[in-house]
């Protein structure tokens, strides 16, 4: 099956797809990199921002959700968000801003799921 991340009937596919199943694992690794060319003072379109942000971060966000669940039936649950050796807190300041913010955003995500 093809998960279109950004694409809300894909999800509710899935999880019909996978309706009365515990999920163990989930890895989310979704990502697109759109601004790898950009410069500071001509690129980084306003809808290069929101394409990313509707991939990396809100398609992670779908996709977890709409297991929620599967995950919820599991006895030992694991949920890997794959991220990026790009951020700025690993590689320094200076090019991608909008893959590095999303990047970053993708990990605080994660972080207050945990919450949850």
């Amino acid at each position: 099956m093809t998960l279109g991340v950004t694409n809300t009937s894909d999800h509710s596919a899935l999880a019909t797809a996978l309706a009365g199943q515990p999920l163990e694992l989930l890895i989310l690794n979704v990502g697109v990199y759109l601004d790898k060319n950009d410069d500071l003072k001509t690129g980084f379109a306003p809808s290069l921002w929101t394409q990313t942000f509707a991939v990396n971060v809100r398609g992670v966000f779908l996709t977890g959700q709409s297991l929620l669940p599967n995950l919820t039936e599991a006895q030992n649950l694991k949920i890997t968000i794959i991220s990026s050796q790009i951020e700025p807190h690993t590689r320094g300041l200076g090019g991608s801003y909008i893959y590095r913010c999303q990047r970053l955003q993708c990990l605080i995500l994660g972080a207050i799921l945990l919450l949850i």
